[in-house]
């Protein structure tokens, strides 16, 4: 059987003491308060895409209330009004928040922040089941139609 040394012995069990703390402290530069804000890019031309495909969906659920097409009628109006308040939700953040974001230096990036990732992405999902609910429901769907 081994036996067991001492701590303090062999620098393998060594235990740290305070002057290894303060070496250590040395060694690793402090921030200064320079902590950078992350960003996330996402091409202009995905955002225009979406907002423009965004723009069309309500413009086509608007005018099934202007000019009602006996195929597709609104058989429950508050489906309908949370997929068109979804949509309009999404579009007014793209147009809005998004569209006030500095640019990466090529000009071929949005920055977004970890927030605004988040906010997309919750946008997207929202008008995603708004429009299941209006197909399931309603029996209109906008990728079909």
């Amino acid at each position: 059987m081994a036996k067991v040394k001492k701590p303090g012995e062999d620098n393998r069990l060594r235990q740290q003491g305070e002057q290894d703390e303060r070496n250590l402290q040395k060694e690793i530069s402090p921030l200064d308060g320079k902590v950078t804000k992350q960003y996330y890019g996402m091409k202009v031309g995905t955002i225009l895409n979406a907002a423009a495909r965004l723009g069309k969906d309500l413009e086509y659920l608007s005018s099934l209330v202007e000019q009602p097409d006996p195929e597709f009628l609104i058989k429950n109006a508050v489906v309908y009004a949370e997929a068109v308040t979804a949509i309009s939700h999404q579009i007014d953040f793209i147009a809005e928040d998004i569209s006030q974001n500095d640019l990466s230096e090529d000009g071929i990036y949005v920055k977004l922040t970890t927030q605004e990732v988040t906010m997309l992405n919750t946008f997207n999902t929202n008008t995603e089941e708004a429009l299941a609910r209006l197909e399931e429901i309603c029996g209109i769907s906008l990728q079909n139609n």
